[in-house]
């Protein structure tokens, strides 16, 4: 985000014109206890009383950045910013994500106001996600931040506005919360989510189980069906509640009513009681009578019979619902089965025509004499008007057999391209396989290429190899020697391998033989060979391979949870849930550092 622009500051030297230029929050000076001019016309802010106090004392060194964590879900960059403009003179508001941030105020005294005001303060649940529970601010300085506070602390001077101005931004922060809490708050939806939830049964079929030809309409009706379960169920949602609100304020007239009655029953008989004898009975036609029942029903029969009439309206909708759906898959299937018949009638008029023309033919070739045709046939009369005629028959057979000859080079091509594709995809997924496969160990490289591991078993058929295993495994070449078998005859080479297979194994040592001393040293020998620069640290690639899920949440998790706990005093866990996500995603350093750096 980028940096705000300096607040408009009242006092010496300072107009009362309006200032039209833009700030952190979308309305200027909203709810801010620094803007806006009190009974007393004390129109100085708290940024203004101490700016040149602070810039002269502060030095180089000035730390004003805060991490403000435990955001409750739904609140908007816009809000943010008029709680924590509410406490100061707030310079920049980086928000790395919905659950925390990093704030920049332009003075100390405002991070002061900032920790003390918003610290610990719950703040509700805003826009679709209003029905969550609401969380506490958190709202920590690190530890350059602290050892600077600490030090101006010491420094700063205390003046009798101090308590004044923390009064009015704790006013301040009331009111946005105030307006926070109210249902009809302005909210900030997010462009990229729909405004209503999906359930489950109605959300996207994969697109492998659509058919390609229908795949369009599908999705279509599927969004059109959406939209209509939704706004009914907003509208059911919507009757619900004003048929809450009616219960409850049927619940209190009729409490009320029970005290009245019970408080003139102390007190003697009412006047207005309709069985004194000092007033007529009324007459109550039938339906007036059958409407006031309700009156006098228990609260737990009322209950009863309004959960009735919900749930009969609730199957009402769902009854109407299936018939929409009915009818919409009706009309499809009409359209669907008109299609067809279209294409059959024009198929049987093609036939039909087929077959005239062939009977045409047969009979015009059956009933042909010469003598009546060099008389009367267009080739024996006029040759030149029947090559016209013939030419414009060959041109049109001619026009058919190209497009001919283009449909089925089409149809070549697109089975060709489905097959370099399926080729393609089949590739890759080898490749991919192998990939894997050279990752975990079962393939190495071997003459250029990747082939399984082999284990050969054999006998030592060199002195040099024999040699060697000797000094491997601490034997004398002369006992090694000892070992090697003579040649066998005729069936003692079976008898052999057999001893050989069945001899005692030689116990194998896996572990590190390096003592604790050599291991320090090379620990500190391989520390001393890394880069201390930054850009030469961001240059190196980690090796991903060897970063796996039990090696992040064994090792990465602990210890980055220690030290975010030792740079802020407590523990975090939305800040240790980012880390622990560009790991697992394999994001470059830059990038993790832009994001969690404030």
């Amino acid at each position: 985000m980028a940096p705000l622009p300096p607040r408009p500051r009242g006092g010496i030297d300072t107009s009362n014109t309006p200032h039209h230029g833009h700030s952190a929050s979308p309305h200027p000076g909203y709810d801010s206890p620094y803007i806006r001019q009190s009974s007393h016309n004390d129109t100085r802010s708290p940024a203004a009383d101490h700016a040149s106090s602070s810039s002269s004392t502060l030095g180089p060194e000035v730390a004003t950045t805060l991490f403000v964590g435990s955001i409750s879900p739904g609140i908007s960059d816009t809000w943010l910013t008029k709680l924590l403009e509410a406490c100061g003179n707030l310079r920049t508001l980086k928000r790395a994500s919905k659950a925390f941030g990093f704030a920049e105020y332009a003075d100390p005294d405002s991070v002061l106001r900032a920790i003390q005001v918003l610290q610990g303060r719950e703040l509700p649940s805003m826009g679709a996600e209003a029905s969550a529970p609401p969380k506490k601010l958190l709202v920590k300085a690190d530890e350059k931040t602290k050892k600077f506070l600490e030090k101006y602390q010491h420094t700063r001077v205390a003046s009798s506005d101090d308590k004044a101005r923390q009064s009015r931004a704790l006013s301040a922060v009331n009111d946005v919360v105030r307006q926070m809490s109210d249902p009809h708050a302005t909210v900030e939806l997010d462009p990229s989510k729909p405004g209503y939830v999906v359930p489950d049964h109605l959300k996207d079929l994969p697109p492998e189980e659509l058919p390609e030809d229908q795949r369009a309409t599908v999705l279509s009706e599927i969004e059109q069906f959406r939209q209509v379960a939704a706004a009914r169920d907003a509208e059911t949602r919507r009757r619900e509640a004003e048929y809450e609100r009616q219960r409850a304020m049927e619940r209190v007239r009729r409490e009320n009513l029970q005290a009245a009655a019970s408080s003139s029953s102390r007190n003697g008989r009412s006047t207005d009681d309709p069985q004194s004898y000092r007033r007529p009975v009324d007459f109550h036609s039938a339906s007036s009578y059958e409407a006031r029942i309700d009156a006098v029903r228990e609260p737990e029969e009322a209950d009863e019979i309004q959960e009735k009439q919900r749930q009969e309206r609730k199957r009402a909708a769902s009854r109407a619902a299936a018939a929409d759906a009915e009818g919409a898959y009706l009309v499809r299937e009409r359209q669907r089965l008109a299609h067809w018949e279209k294409e059959a009638d024009r198929a049987t008029a093609e036939a039909d025509k087929w077959e005239q023309d062939g009977v045409a033919m047969l009979r015009r070739w059956q009933d042909w004499k010469d003598e009546y045709a060099t008389r009367k046939e267009l080739f024996y009369t006029d040759r030149q008007r029947w090559r016209q005629f013939r030419a414009q028959a060959r041109r049109r057979e001619q026009q058919a057999d190209d497009n001919d000859r283009a449909l089925e080079a089409d149809e070549k091509l697109k089975a060709q391209e489905e097959t370099n594709k399926f080729l393609a995809q089949q590739a890759a997924e080898m490749a991919k396989l192998t990939e894997q496969q050279r990752a975990a160990g079962v393939l190495v490289q071997q003459g250029g290429t990747l082939a399984p591991i082999k284990l050969n078993f054999g006998p030592i058929k060199s002195a040099d190899t024999s040699e060697g295993f000797a000094a491997t495994n601490g034997v004398t070449p002369a006992a090694a020697g000892a070992t090697k078998p003579s040649n066998a005859v005729l069936g003692e080479a079976d008898e052999d391998d057999q001893s050989k297979r069945t001899g005692r194994l030689k116990h194998i040592q896996l572990g590190s033989t390096m003592s604790e001393e050599e291991r320090s040293a090379k620990l500190v020998q391989l520390a001393s060979t890394l880069p201390t620069d930054t850009a030469l640290i961001f240059a190196q690639t980690p090796k991903w391979e060897w970063v796996d899920e039990a090696l992040i949440q064994s090792k990465y998790r602990r210890w980055v949870d220690a030290e975010i706990e030792e740079s802020l005093g407590e523990k975090v866990d939305e800040l240790v849930t980012v880390v622990i996500e560009a790991l697992q995603a394999h994001r470059e350093a830059r990038d993790f550092v832009e994001q969690v750096e404030p």
